[in-house]
């Protein structure tokens, strides 16, 4: 089974992957045996990014994917999902399901 977090901003960057892009670097500061996957657009909402990475965590390979999106000038999110690597393929389709699930409270 997987974890999943949803973060919200008022204050949202203007590009979810230039933001990602930036940010990225200090990750491995917060994890341990931090490993980046990639940041890649995606086509939702004003702006969209996904950031993939690997860490260790509970003698446990997790696998993150950060889903960074902006719905108005006043509301960003982020959708956190993390899985064990070995569970990974298995569990994408759920991640799929939240994130067409999910509805913002700000649009616009």
């Amino acid at each position: 089974m997987g974890e999943m977090l949803v973060q919200w901003t008022s204050n949202p960057k203007p590009d979810a992957y230039a933001d990602w892009k930036a940010i990225e670097p200090d990750r491995r500061k917060f994890v341990s045996n931090y490993q980046l996957l990639g940041i890649e657009r995606c086509d939702w909402h004003r702006t969209c990014a996904d950031w993939e990475w690997l860490e260790n965590r509970d003698n446990t390979r997790i696998h993150v994917r950060n889903r960074g999106f902006v719905t108005a000038s006043n509301r960003g999110y982020a959708i956190r999902w993390e899985v064990a690597q070995k569970d990974w393929t298995a569990q994408l389709a759920n991640f799929d399901q939240i994130v067409k699930g999910f509805k913002p409270d700000r649009q616009g």
